[in-house]
């Protein structure tokens, strides 16, 4: 997804299995809404954290 905005040399994949343990939060400001693709990502991650066995 990252090459047609020309992000390829900016961005990198991490795999989630090595991510260390951790609270993770989101920050955005109030002012601004976030994108429906913003959105639509945060309620997916969500989703697949609230389904993930995580013992």
């Amino acid at each position: 997804m990252s090459a047609p905005f020309g992000l390829q040399d900016r961005l990198c994949l991490l795999n989630s299995d090595t991510l260390p343990e951790a609270e993770y939060c989101v920050l955005y400001s109030q002012k601004s809404p976030l994108t429906f693709a913003a959105r639509r990502f945060l309620d997916l991650l969500r989703s697949q954290c609230q389904s993930y066995d995580w013992s």
